[in-house]
């Protein structure tokens, strides 16, 4: 059984009226799929014209995209960043709170799920970066953690 990682997410998922409780922890490298069952397969054609239209729009919104800052830590100082853009709904911890490694610090919500961001890391949290119903970046740094 492999240990859990700090990408570890926790989603609800129902299917045909069950609930599972998944855990779900990003490996990295490409993504990958693997159908269960009798499965038609899967072709995907993209015309180049819809796809150079696609490039351009993505080339022109990242140019027009407003730099998230990168703040300056002192050493010893870790952060929490947004995995994904979403809104920061509440946070579990305070600061001043001791936290271990595994602890839920925040709940961030992205395409309408609500994703728990645990802590890798044990220590005190130091200061919040954003407050609660603040729409963030990926990458933004939501709160430090002194270790």
């Amino acid at each position: 059984k492999p240990k859990k990682g700090p990408g570890l997410r926790t989603f609800n998922v129902f299917v045909k009226g069950q609930y599972f409780n998944v855990e779900v922890e990003e490996r990295g490298g490409k993504p990958s799929v693997k159908a269960v069952g009798n499965t038609a397969p899967l072709i995907r054609r993209e015309p180049n014209s819809t796809k150079e239209k696609r490039e351009s729009r993505k080339r022109e919104l990242d140019k027009n995209k407003a730099e998230v800052p990168v703040p300056q830590f002192e050493e010893g100082e870790l952060s929490v960043i947004a995995p994904m853009p979403g809104m920061v709904l509440q946070f579990e911890v305070n600061e001043g709170d001791h936290v271990e490694e595994g602890d839920v610090l925040v709940i961030l919500e992205a395409m309408k799920m609500q994703n728990n961001l645990t802590s890798n890391v044990s220590g005190v949290v130091k200061s919040f970066k954003v407050s609660p119903g603040t729409s963030v970046e990926k990458n933004q740094v939501i709160l430090t953690i002194a270790r």
